[in-house]
């Protein structure tokens, strides 16, 4: 197989660090953009921001700016995703794998769901 960027060859122990770096990409990029907007906004951090849907409103600004925070974490997200990866026929189930986790860590947050 030479002349190949990566083998075919099963490897779960590459595709479980892959998540768990997906998942590290994520969560520590999300903390970095909420730290900048809370430090705009004069907030404190909190867990609520990471994991409630319930202070994601457009109605003050503290929820404005948080979902900023998102929308700039799905952009280093990408780039995190593009650089761990390296093939685009698996950034799909790594993205969606990212977002179910996450998923189920907020459904676990609020105990509803």
């Amino acid at each position: 197989m030479a002349g190949q960027f990566r083998s075919s060859v099963w490897d779960p122990i590459l595709i479980i660090a892959q998540i768990v770096t997906i998942q590290c990409v994520f969560y520590l990029s999300l903390g970095f953009w909420i730290s900048i907007v809370d430090f705009i906004a004069g907030n404190y951090c909190s867990l609520e921001q990471f994991f409630s849907f319930e202070v994601l409103q457009f109605k003050d600004l503290q929820g404005k700016l948080l979902m900023i925070a998102y929308i700039l974490n799905a952009l280093t997200s990408a780039g995190g995703l593009w650089y761990v990866v390296q093939r685009t026929k698996q950034c799909w189930d790594f993205a969606a794998t990212a977002h179910v986790s996450h998923f189920i860590a907020c459904w676990l947050y609020n105990a509803r769901f």
